[in-house]
């Protein structure tokens, strides 16, 4: 082949390749079109922003069980505060020991009725129906990659920030996302804000979030109280619980205890059962053990001494009065509601005295008797507020705080002798100081 030959042949491979490349990039851009009048007529505007990309996604997490006023107001926060082209609502696969109370497919159509008029949100189950544990590092890898050129931001709240060093692999959760702290107002997070942001290199968001007093143990509790919840949950949320009769387990023996109690002692174990159960958010109790330990510790509260030997008990004489409920309680316990687990036994036996080597479950009912909300005392939302952080450190100081008004009002003699040994044991054994 001549040099003239030679230099046509490569002048039309070169025509050739070049004319491909460009039949390439029309071939790519009418795909493209074809897919955007796709999704524009097939699908949603959110698949259309989606194709688009660079979008801002909110990721609102939680265990919805079930989602509340709070949580709406939260994702519009997030929605609005953000300036989020969608909210991702996420329900998560709760840990064993939470009391959900319901089945995941019960969790998922009530977070889609509580969200079904909020736009801009979308129910996201990513982790709901994921196999065994699911850690956050892990669903927003996962969501990254689906969203690779969009920014995520994982909406959490106060007590979630100063925690967060805490969770598993936080470095690799602000590898693919930003963070965004729901607080409301009034509440100083600046120490928090500035520790995180410092230890991880990060930016977070600060979101303005109104008040809203309700929680989703709220609502389980009043759903086994039989009170109402139509103020706290959105309408056909509340509708879909009463239809299916959700989150009543303890309802019969609520209904039992309230044939044994007063009024006051009544209201007085609600706010016990719904201290404990937020306390309880903190500790990897099981929260149905909580819920009966914590609904049943004065449930002989009300029951006069001429009652006693029914329930097999004999030996109050030889007990001080302000504790001969409790071991009547567990008899009662026993025989009335057929409880025969020894930890929530025990729990029963030495909520008003203590003991040595108190199991948590003991010092959760022990701290919700002194701290719900009812009671009044100088130190009570400071005492309230420590244990839904520490419950450890709580029962300590209000064991302490216990013992000296105990010693003010009967005397130190005449003190219970177990709650004597528990002082000891806690605040005198040189083995429990270390």
């Amino acid at each position: 082949m001549s040099f003239i030959t030679q230099t046509a042949w490569n002048h039309r491979k070169n025509i050739f390749f070049f004319n491909l490349q460009i039949s390439i990039i029309f071939i790519k851009r009418d795909i493209k079109n074809l897919l955007y009048y796709y999704c524009q007529i097939t699908l949603n505007k959110t698949a259309v922003l989606r194709y688009n990309n660079h979008m801002r996604i909110a990721i609102v997490g939680g265990t919805f069980s079930p989602p509340h006023n709070g949580h709406v107001a939260l994702a519009l926060c997030a929605r609005d505060g953000l300036n989020a082209d969608r909210v991702l609502i996420m329900p998560n696969a709760a840990p064993p020991h939470k009391f959900c109370g319901v089945s995941k497919l019960d969790r998922r159509e009530m977070t889609r009725l509580a969200f079904m008029d909020v736009k801009k949100t979308e129910l996201d189950e990513t982790e709901l129906f994921s196999d065994g544990k699911s850690y956050t590092y892990e669903t927003m890898a996962k969501l990254k990659a689906l969203y690779p050129n969009d920014d995520l931001i994982f909406v959490i709240g106060g007590d979630s920030l100063r925690d967060f060093a805490t969770w598993r692999h936080p470095d690799r959760i602000l590898k693919n996302c930003r963070l965004a702290v729901a607080a409301r107002r009034g509440v100083d997070l600046s120490d928090a804000l500035g520790k995180t942001e410092k230890e991880f290199g990060t930016e977070i968001e600060l979101l303005d979030m109104p008040f809203c007093d309700v929680s989703s143990t709220l609502v389980r509790v009043n759903c086994n109280f039989g009170f109402d919840n139509s103020a706290y949950l959105p309408r056909p949320v509340d509708a879909y619980i009463k239809e299916k009769g959700l989150y009543c387990d303890f309802k019969p023996m609520v209904t039992k205890l309230r044939a044994l109690q007063n009024r006051d002692r009544f209201e007085h174990t609600y706010n016990v059962v719904l201290a404990g159960l937020e306390i309880a958010r903190k500790t990897n109790l099981d929260e149905s053990e909580v819920f009966v330990a914590c609904l049943l510790h004065d449930c002989a509260k009300n029951i006069p001494c001429s009652e006693w030997r029914r329930y097999g008990f004999d030996n109050g004489e030889n007990l001080l009065p302000p504790i001969v409920h409790c071991g009547l309680g567990v008899k009662v316990a026993e025989r009335v509601f057929g409880i025969t687990d020894a930890r929530i036994l025990d729990a029963i036996r030495f909520h008003t005295t203590c003991r040595p080597e108190m199991t948590q479950l003991d010092k959760l009912v022990f701290v919700a008797d002194k701290v719900e909300l009812t009671r009044n005392y100088p130190e009570l939302k400071e005492n309230y507020s420590l244990a839904l952080s520490d419950l450890d450190a709580a029962f300590l100081t209000v064991l302490s705080q216990t013992y000296r008004l105990a010693c003010k009002k009967h005397g130190a003699e005449n003190v219970d002798e177990m709650t004597r040994r528990a002082m000891n044991y806690y605040f005198c054994n040189t083995k429990q100081e270390k």
